[in-house]
């Protein structure tokens, strides 16, 4: 694979599974990932392009903020680049941070008698006076008799449709 970046071509030996943001032929970015068989980059929709000579490959970092390892290895490089410390060793500001990136921030539970969310699937969640499951949902339109009771850290809230009555 060559690459043009800015002045000059360069030239990097890509690797199965490197993710990208590639300039392809038909004059759009999109991030891709390299094939495992190193044939070419497949997209998002799994479109292939085959080894040809991209306008621009820009290189992309891939962290999981639920890999713990992979957090304390930026935190380092961050810490590195600085020349100070600035994260304690148990410190989760960044890993939160990182998973912020990645997915809304859930809202706070509202704790209104009759209060309704959203969770990411478009379910709703109804808080009834039930202790320890108050959030319930029917998960089955079909059954009326299939619903779920959950606490509110286990639902997958997204939206607060109704505080409820206090």
């Amino acid at each position: 694979m060559r690459a043009r970046d800015g002045g000059g071509v360069v030239t990097r030996g890509w690797k199965p599974g490197d993710v990208a943001m590639v300039y392809g032929p038909d004059e759009k970015w999109r991030i891709c990932i390299r094939s495992i068989t190193n044939d070419g980059w497949y997209d998002e929709d799994g479109e292939h392009d085959a080894d040809i000579e991209v306008a621009h490959v820009r290189p992309l970092v891939v962290i999981d903020p639920e890999d713990r390892e992979q957090v304390e290895r930026l935190m380092a490089a961050f810490e590195r680049a600085r020349g100070e410390s600035c994260f304690s060793a148990d410190d989760k500001h960044l890993q939160a941070a990182l998973r912020s990136l990645v997915a809304p921030p859930k809202p706070d539970e509202p704790t209104g008698l009759g209060a309704v969310v959203e969770d990411s699937d478009g379910f709703t969640w109804v808080r009834t006076h039930a202790t320890g499951y108050p959030w319930h949902a029917n998960l089955d339109t079909s059954n009326a008799n299939n619903t779920a009771a959950r606490k509110y850290a286990d639902v997958a809230a997204v939206r607060v449709l109704s505080e409820g009555v206090a």
